[in-house]
């Protein structure tokens, strides 16, 4: 079959791509033409016709240049570039949903104010990804320190891995811009620095220490049941059982110097830190916490008391 030969200005006829575009298609390199008259003048092929079809379908979808010329130099099938397309554009949607959750919030506001624009733009140019590269970037800062254990920064990125809905609430926008303002508190980073220092979580012994949470979960269940305080006898006991077990879950000798260890941790270190983790939990961090909560056996009563209770026993001395 004979191949045809068009001029530029028949094929911009023939596919209703104007002549200025498939210059440009032609210059980008995604229309290179089949030939040149003898005047000069550009000649296309019936492939050309097609190519310009395609051409035109994946940039009506939103497909980039780079990836319609990866395409036609069969680089790229055209499945996993649409695939690409379509997953720029859910993002673009999510994005979009988070900016009008947040303009929603601010327009109840007769007077929006600056702090409200801050939450909008905070919401509408952050997505997941980029949240958790700032949590990323936050704990690389932490623990650029040699003495803090390796285990510490992937552990608390794990429970720090956030699970917010396309469209936050007010409150969760208001938990991000804090744990913002929190994550460039230097003493804060400080405070968090040197409690991963009395973090040992070098040797922890998962057996060991699940069978002394299941000890420490049964008598705490009683105790909550009667009311008895953290600073009875009772509440007393279940401290000391709390450091003596985690001492021997982590292979520590419970002198003198551990005490004085958990004392920073827990009574110099985890008041801060409990203000992060109140940010993390609104921002759906925690890992399985949610689920958890939802069955209904996390057990959050019993450990604030016996958490009460190990910080009663470490204040005594």
């Amino acid at each position: 079959m004979t191949q045809r030969s068009y001029t530029i200005g028949q094929v911009a006829r023939l596919s209703g791509v104007s002549v200025r575009k498939l210059r440009f298609y032609a210059d980008e390199g995604l229309l290179p033409p089949a030939g040149r008259t003898g005047s000069g003048y550009r000649v296309f092929s019936d492939e050309d016709l097609v190519r310009i079809e395609l051409i035109r379908a994946l940039r009506d979808a939103g497909v980039s240049l780079s990836s319609i010329r990866s395409v036609l130099a069969e680089r790229s099938s055209i499945r996993d570039v649409l695939e690409l397309r379509l997953r720029e554009i859910d993002i673009q949607i999510a994005a979009q949903r988070r900016l009008a959750s947040a303009l929603r919030l601010a327009l109840r506001s007769t007077q929006p104010t600056n702090d409200d624009l801050r939450r909008v733009w905070t919401m509408a140019n952050l997505s997941t990804t980029e949240r958790r590269a700032v949590l990323e970037r936050f704990f690389d800062k932490v623990s650029d320190d040699p003495r803090i254990p390796a285990k510490w920064k992937g552990w608390m990125l794990e429970m720090s891995d956030l699970d917010l809905p396309e469209e936050p609430t007010g409150e969760q926008i208001d938990a991000w811009v804090e744990l913002q303002r929190l994550m460039s508190d230097e003493a804060f980073i400080e405070s968090l620095r040197e409690n991963a220092k009395d973090t040992n979580m070098r040797g922890l012994d998962m057996a060991i220490w699940q069978s002394v949470q299941d000890s420490l979960l049964a008598k705490a269940k009683d105790a909550v049941a009667r009311k008895e305080s953290p600073t009875s006898p009772v509440g007393m006991a279940v401290g000391e059982e709390f450091l003596a077990g985690w001492a021997r879950a982590t292979g520590t000798e419970p002198d003198a110097a551990y005490i004085e260890q958990m004392r920073r941790r827990y009574l110099i270190h985890k008041p801060r830190m409990s203000k992060y983790w109140d940010l993390i939990e609104t921002l759906g961090g925690l890992k399985n916490l949610r689920q958890r909560r939802q069955e209904g056996w996390d057990n959050k009563a019993e450990w604030d008391w016996i958490g009460q209770c190990y910080r009663a026993r470490l204040a005594r001395d």
